[in-house]
């Protein structure tokens, strides 16, 4: 339950750091509300990746605690471009990380097999 709750208290920070660079206004207490709602509409099963649904949440639920909609529509893009870059990076930097086993088998695939069918 600790975890839960410190996963939601940072996403509604991460959101409100984010929204302050466009609606510098923006109280922590609104977000502490619009963020859970955002993310119960993110997690609905109606697009791929919630592509386009996060921005359209985003959009709708900032504007209801006084976001405008442009400050909230860059907020979304401005999380959807850190998620990718974010990923992008971490996939990058699994790729370039020695893994011996992987690289064994990679250069000699029936070696690998006889040993474990001997196991």
């Amino acid at each position: 339950m600790i975890y839960s709750f410190a996963f939601y208290a940072l996403a509604i920070v991460y959101a409100w750091i984010a929204v302050s660079a466009f609606s510098p206004a923006t109280s922590l207490s609104s977000m502490a509300i619009a963020v859970p709602l955002i993310m119960v509409m993110m997690n609905l099963p109606i697009s791929i990746g919630s592509i386009g649904l996060m921005e359209f949440s985003y959009t709708v639920i900032l504007g209801f605690v006084g976001v405008s909609a442009e400050a909230a529509l860059a907020t979304a893009l401005l999380m959807r471009i850190h998620t990718f870059v974010s990923a992008g990076l971490g996939g990058v930097l699994y790729s370039l990380r020695h893994d011996k086993s992987a690289e064994e088998l990679l250069h000699n695939p029936t070696s690998s097999l006889k040993e474990e069918s001997v196991r």
